[in-house]
């Protein structure tokens, strides 16, 4: 858990992981975007606040990557 500071305003972040997810709790400054990354889970899946979104995969393919996170608070979760 924890605050990053930005020229936009703090973005809040927590995180939590249990036996089937990753959960990414953040809070985006107003009219701000942010990229956000995500371990890739066993199912390959994300979603936003509950529902299944679209994320790519980095080079890698050990993380999901969302592009243009809008702001407000949300929840991520890799499945």
């Amino acid at each position: 858990e924890g605050v990053v500071p930005t020229i936009k305003g703090p973005v809040t972040v927590k995180v939590t992981k249990d036996s089937e997810s990753y959960n990414l709790y953040v809070e985006i400054p107003a009219n701000t975007k942010a990229r956000i990354y995500l371990p890739a889970g066993p199912k390959g899946k994300v979603t936003l606040d509950g529902t299944v979104i679209k994320a790519v995969k980095d080079p890698t393919r050990r993380f999901f990557v969302i592009e243009d996170a809008g702001s407000g608070r949300k929840t991520y979760s890799s499945l």
